[in-house]
């Protein structure tokens, strides 16, 4: 699971359209469904419910996998922070 397939599910939330997503991260309809689709089989459960009366929604695992997702890019950045200022900090508080 990286930052590509996870904008997918996000859109997906966001608009309940597997159409719309396609167009707004500027794919097909068939790439967004192959991508998906590979990534229910690599994991090995369903992301999407659809049904024509709602559009597409995401399973509750696939919510869980969002949101923890965004909780793990949080900590990337705040780890991030901590160690540019423990590698880089002295060199560039020597400028000063």
């Amino acid at each position: 699971m990286g930052e590509g397939r996870m904008k997918m599910l996000k859109s997906v939330k966001e608009t309940g359209s597997l159409t719309t997503t396609a167009k707004e991260l500027g794919m097909s309809y068939r790439a967004l469904w192959g991508k998906l689709k590979a990534t229910e089989s690599a994991l090995g459960v369903p992301l999407l419910d659809s049904t024509k009366a709602k559009g597409s929604l995401l399973t509750p695992i696939a919510e869980e996998l969002l949101s923890r997702y965004e909780e793990f890019l949080m900590r990337c950045r705040v780890l991030e922070e901590r160690l540019f200022k423990e590698i880089f900090g002295n060199l560039l508080s020597q400028g000063r």
